[in-house]
């Protein structure tokens, strides 16, 4: 899986040899690579090489997925390995990621089985949510809300504060999700199965194709 991050960073997430960053000088335009994996030195070594899922938030932090827990790569530390649940490699390994989200101190991440993962770092704490039957291929959230595209449910709104399901929006035009957009009168866009974008509005709770 190639991952090109907001700071042009290339990175190169592998099934059996860990994660690449690969850095291009922009004057000298050399390129130097960095190699993330289990026999790497401090700061590189990670506790497995399969590595499931990697996305950015929006610190320009990088984290990525192994069935051995959640990892950071910190931006501010030179992008060195944090990380995190390696205690509960047990209950992560029968998961696998599709889509993460980082959104103020919230780590949500989609797996194919339709659960929902959240993930608190300061906190160390993780919960689980069931939310479809099918896979999860987006994830968006605001303030208020998290908002879930499925495969085959539709759009899942969740209660960001009690992490309940609120609605649940389906039809023949929003069974399978594969963008979420909000704009900024609060409706929200989505690419469908249908042609042509639908509209969410919230307050009505209805949609239009």
């Amino acid at each position: 899986q190639l991952f090109l991050s907001s700071l042009t960073n290339l990175w190169l997430a592998t099934e059996q040899n860990g994660l690449f960053r690969i850095v291009t000088d922009p004057v000298t335009r050399r390129i130097k690579i960095y190699h993330y994996d289990t026999q790497a030195h401090s700061g590189y070594a990670i506790h497995d090489n399969h590595i499931q899922l990697i996305f950015e938030d929006s610190r320009h932090n990088i984290w990525f997925i192994t069935k051995h827990g959640i990892n950071e790569l910190n931006y501010s530390k030179n992008f060195k390995v944090e990380s995190f649940l390696t205690s509960q490699k047990k209950a992560l390994s029968n998961y696998k990621f599709t889509c993460g989200l980082s959104s103020e101190n919230l780590i949500l991440l989609g797996t194919r089985n339709g659960t929902l993962i959240f993930f608190n770092p300061r906190k160390g704490l993780i919960n689980t949510l069931k939310v479809s039957g099918s896979s999860i291929n987006v994830i968006h959230t605001n303030n208020k809300k998290i908002f879930v595209g499925t495969e085959d449910d539709g759009l899942i709104v969740i209660n960001r504060k009690t992490n309940q399901i609120v609605h649940r929006y389906f039809n023949a035009y929003l069974r399978t999700v594969y963008e979420i957009y909000e704009d900024s009168h609060g409706l929200i866009w989505l690419e469908t199965n249908a042609d042509g974008a639908v509209r969410v509005n919230l307050k009505e709770k209805n949609t239009k194709l």
